[in-house]
């Protein structure tokens, strides 16, 4: 697979992310994107290495939410 086509997969994923955290939280896709992109669980997904993404949007979601589990809070994009 080209390096274009696993960046549009993981940008894929992440937009999926996104959206599935928007709905349970409460909050615009906007902002969960942007709590999820400052997160340790976004980094794993965007290095080529991990292939995250390949495990789907499900699980790097479950991944996200015990990251702010065991963190105690969503990351603040703003730091």
């Amino acid at each position: 697979m080209s390096d274009f086509s696993e960046e549009n997969a993981m940008d894929l994923v992440a937009t999926m992310v996104a959206e599935d955290l928007a709905e349970s939280l409460g909050i615009s896709q906007t902002d969960a994107l942007a709590q999820f992109l400052a997160s340790r669980t976004a980094e794993m997904l965007y290095d080529p290495a991990l292939k995250l993404w390949w495990d789907g949007p499900a699980y790097v979601a479950n991944a996200y939410r015990k990251e702010v589990e065991k963190d105690g809070q969503a990351s603040d994009p703003v730091d």
